[in-house]
Order: C-alpha cells, then structure tokens, then sequence
C-alpha cells in the first residue's frame, strides 16, 4: 500500500487532475532556528513521573531584626540604655509562613504578591540557599536540606538582582557558570550562542564586559546561564525585569517552548500580571508571608468578581441604613429643637473604615458587570496597587 501512494505522488498535478501542489511552509526564522538548536543541547533526566516536581508542605522561615527604637519601653535606666546601644535589642519577622503549594512535571506556576511578600524568600528556599525553619520542601522527592546536591542537579535560578564578574564578558560569565555544572567547554560556548541568540542578544555584545551592557541585557545573560544546564525545575524570580516589550517576549517564548520540548516545571515570581496571565497553569497569591488564594487566572477573576459585587451591594445596603438612620436623628432633632433639647448622638453612624481592595470606580465597573482583571485581582486579594509596587522598585 504505502508503494502503491509514493508511486502515484510522483505523477505530475497536472496529469492526475489534481489541484496544484501548495507553496513550501516558509522558512522558520533565525532566532526560532537559533532556539530550536539551543533547546536540542538539553539532556533528558530520568525522573519518576509519579514523583511531584515540586512539593512544599508547611514551610516557615523566620528573620531576626532590630526593633526600633520608638518601639523600645519609656523610663529605661541609663546602664539599660547603654547595654542595649551596644547590643540592640532584636525580634523574630515572618517572611514565610505555613506556605503549601505542588506543581507537576511540565506545569508552570505563578506566585505573586507585593514586594516583601515572602515570594524570594520562598525561591532561596527551593534553590537550596535558604534553610526552612519547619516544613517539608521535595524537588522531584528530593530534599534541599539534606539531599542539596540532587536538587541542584536538577534546579537553576534567575533572579531579579543577578550577580556576574561584571569585567568579564557575556561568554566568560556563562562559561564559567558551565565549568560549575560540569558541561564542557565545548558544549557550554555553542550553547551559549545559540541561547542569547534565541533571546535576541546583539552578537557584537557577546564579548562585551557585563559592565558595558545595559540593564536588560544583563538580564538576558542571567536568563542564558539559567538555561545552559536545561533544568527540570527552573525558578525565575521576577526574570524580565528591566526587559523592553520585545526582549520579554522573547523570554516568555523560550521559557513556553523549554516546556514544551523538555517538560520542564517552571516556578515564576512577577509583578507583571499580563506575563503570570500568560505563561502560567496556576497562580498563587502570597501576602504577608502566607498564600491567600491559588487558582487558574480565570477561577482567581471570578473570585475577585464575585467578592467585589457582594462587598458593593454590601456597602449599598449599610449606606442606605445610614441614610434612614440619619433622617430619622435629623427628624428627632427637628422636634426637640422646638424643646430646646440636644439631639441624640447615639444613632448616628460610625465612619466607615477606610478600603483596602479595588477603588470605588472600579468596583461599580465590576458591579455594573465587567469582569475583575489580573490586576483587581492583586489589588483586591494584597490591598497593594501594583503602580505603587513599581514604582517601589525603581
């Protein structure tokens, strides 16, 4: 049978009465080459797939820190005094606390919150940097604490803030990040290439010192090395930070297709809602240390949504108790004027505490019948607006 096809593929259209043949597909792209080649380098780990990628069960981790001296008790001795200038007193601050969550082989999971949430706290922890103080933390059953070297076998890490020999080049940064993780010289320079190539790297900036390069590039250098050992479990922390539209983009791409191409499990921490919307399976909300919600984009928006509508016909109702209690205590104060007697204050109503979700414009958007976006989201569920979070970053 199959024969008797590739016999009669080979007679002409034209003869067979056949319609004509369609154009070739067109040629994939430099930088889609470049990232098909860079993705192909990886080596495939054996790994129990019934095993969790990820599992962190409980975790806490506590900071000590100086109180401040507002804070310190009035009427100390002179001799206390003394004693606590030389050794200031200190408390215990939670930076994460009873924080679950699980990812499988393959899926992306967003954590977002406001700055000082826990979110990097959290990464340090899974990278092998940071010992929790309670908890279970598994990466593909292994444990960071006591099992390090497994784990960061199978781990790399971006960070917002990326630390490189900044006079040395984008090539010698990655290379000596590959005699780290044993990956030959070889193998580490073609790699390299190809990887900054695929994210849009200028070619003459490879042999450029890191102090030359903008901001943005420097990130992409730190996406690159995060890359060269095609981790199983990649932790990006904030990673387009400082990144134009396009050079995200780019990033995004190749952290979609290392997925697609390898299964790789992907933990991304961002302020960007439009990027978490986009690349992530599921989203957790962190707040003060603890994740408040976790969900796809769409179940967290129509808890936003739901929750706003019920807190406005909430406030509808109790200002319009407010307005009948107040013509009533302007009624009796009308006729106890003509007694000349003091009206009643008890009846009045208390002022209503100040809101910590989205703003009144937006929630009669959303009682009107639009739907809650990323952004109301954060805002609602964080009581922070991420303008302010930005602008707290630059």
């Amino acid at each position: 049978m199959q024969t008797m096809i590739e016999e009669k593929n080979t007679e002409s259209p034209a003869a067979a009465g056949a319609a004509p043949v369609p154009a070739p597909p067109v040629a994939a792209s430099e930088q889609q080459q470049a990232m098909e080649a860079a993705l192909d380098i990886g080596v495939e780990l054996d790994l129990d797939p019934s095993v969790p990628a990820l599992l962190v069960e409980g975790v806490c981790k506590y900071f000590s820190t100086s109180v401040d001296k507002k804070d310190l008790p009035a009427g100390r001795s002179a001799m206390k005094k003394a004693w606590q200038k030389l050794y200031p007193p200190r408390k215990r601050k939670t930076a994460v606390e009873n924080v679950n969550l699980s990812a499988k082989r393959g899926e992306i999971i967003g954590v977002v919150g406001h700055n000082g949430s826990g979110k990097s706290t959290l990464i340090r922890m899974l990278s092998t940097l940071l010992l929790p103080d309670s908890g279970k933390i598994r990466v593909f059953g292994f444990d960071p604490v006591t099992q390090p070297y497994q784990v960061q076998k199978l781990i790399n890490r971006v960070s917002v803030e990326a630390a490189f020999y900044k006079k040395l080049s984008a090539f010698e940064n990655l290379l000596y990040a590959a005699r780290l993780y044993g990956v030959p010289d070889k193998k580490a320079l073609k790699r390299s290439e190809q990887i900054l190539k695929a994210l849009g790297l200028e070619e003459g900036k490879l042999t450029d010192s890191l102090q030359e390069l903008s901001r943005g590039m420097q990130q992409k250098v730190a996406v690159a090395r995060a890359l060269l050992t095609s981790p199983v479990l990649l932790l990006l922390d904030e990673p387009t930070t400082g990144l134009d539209p396009k050079s995200k983009r780019e990033v995004q791409a190749f952290v979609l297709e290392l997925r697609r191409r390898h299964d790789a499990t992907v933990l991304l921490t961002s302020h960007d809602m439009d990027e978490v919307e986009r690349l992530c399976d599921r989203i957790a909300i962190m707040n003060e240390g603890k994740i408040v919600a976790e969900g796809t984009a769409d179940e967290l928006k129509a808890l936003v949504t739901a929750r706003v509508r019920e807190r406005a016909a909430s406030q509808a109702a109790a200002q319009a108790a407010a307005a009948h209690a107040a013509a009533q205590v302007a009624a009796q104060a009308a006729v106890q004027a003509a007694a000349q007697v003091a009206p009643e204050q008890a009846g009045a109503a208390a002022a209503a505490p100040a809101a910590t979700g989205v703003s009144a414009a937006r929630m009669a958007e959303i009682s009107a019948g639009a739907e809650a976006s990323m952004e109301d989201v954060f805002i609602e569920l964080t009581g922070k607006d991420l303008k302010m979070e930005g602008a707290a970053e630059e």
